[in-house]
């Protein structure tokens, strides 16, 4: 049987580190991010960019 508990959180209390890093990206999702930035530059470098806001 699961029990389901609520607890409250006083957030006054809650402290965040600020030392905690972002978490790494997993490396297809790196590639597919250097691979976009890539495709916008050569984008930008031909003159069409109509597609950015």
């Amino acid at each position: 049987m699961k029990t389901t508990e609520k607890k409250l959180v006083d957030l006054s209390r809650v402290k965040v580190d600020p030392n905690m890093k972002r978490h790494k990206l997993s490396p297809s999702m790196e590639k597919k991010v250097e691979e976009a930035k890539r495709t916008i530059e050569e984008l930008r470098k031909s003159g069409k960019n109509d597609f950015l806001f």
